[in-house]
C-alpha cells in the first residue's frame, strides 16, 4: 500500500484536524453504524488493520497506540488477559451508556492474533464514553 503525500513544504493547511471535531466525527459514524446494526464492521476494519500491523510482541503494539496518539496501552491482567488503553482517542471525553471501541476491539485482536499466533476474540468490557477511567479490552484465545 503506497500513499501519495505531498511534501510538508507544499501543503497549505496542516496535517492534523481539532482533536474536538476528531471525537464529534468518531461519535456521528459510530452513531449511524450501530443504527444500521454493522458495529461488527468496525471491529472487522480494525482486525483488519492489526493484522496489517503485524506487530511482533506486545511492546511493539504499545509502542504503536503512544507514536499514533490512540492512548496508552496498558496490561491490566494476564489470567484473563485484560489490556487497558488510558487516555482513549477514539472515545475520551464522549458521554455514550454502552461500549463504542470496535475498532480498537479489533485492532487489537488482529495484533494479538500475530502476536501470540492464535485466534483470538476481543471485547471492550469498559469504555471511557461510559465514565471509566480507561477502556478495558478481555482478550480470549479461542478454543478449538
Amino acid at each position: 500500500m503506497k500513499f501519495n503525500d505531498k511534501k510538508d513544504s507544499d501543503r497549505k493547511i496542516k496535517k492534523y484536524i481539532p482533536l474536538e471535531l476528531f471525537k464529534v466525527m468518531i461519535y456521528i459514524v459510530i452513531k449511524k453504524i450501530k443504527e444500521r446494526g454493522s458495529e461488527i464492521t468496525l471491529y472487522e476494519i480494525g482486525y483488519e488493520f492489526g493484522r496489517y500491523l503485524n506487530p511482533k510482541n506486545i511492546r511493539e503494539l504499545k509502542s504503536f497506540f503512544k507514536k499514533n496518539n490512540l492512548g496508552i496501552l496498558e496490561i491490566e491482567s494476564r489470567r484473563p488477559l485484560i489490556l487497558k488503553v488510558r487516555e482513549c482517542a477514539m472515545c475520551e471525553g464522549l458521554d455514550i451508556d454502552e461500549p463504542i471501541c470496535y475498532f480498537d476491539a479489533g485492532l487489537i485482536a488482529g495484533a494479538m492474533e500475530c502476536i501470540l499466533k492464535k485466534t483470538v476474540v476481543v471485547d471492550e468490557i469498559k469504555c471511557m464514553a461510559q465514565g471509566a477511567d480507561a477502556c478495558y479490552f478481555k482478550v480470549e484465545v479461542v478454543r478449538g
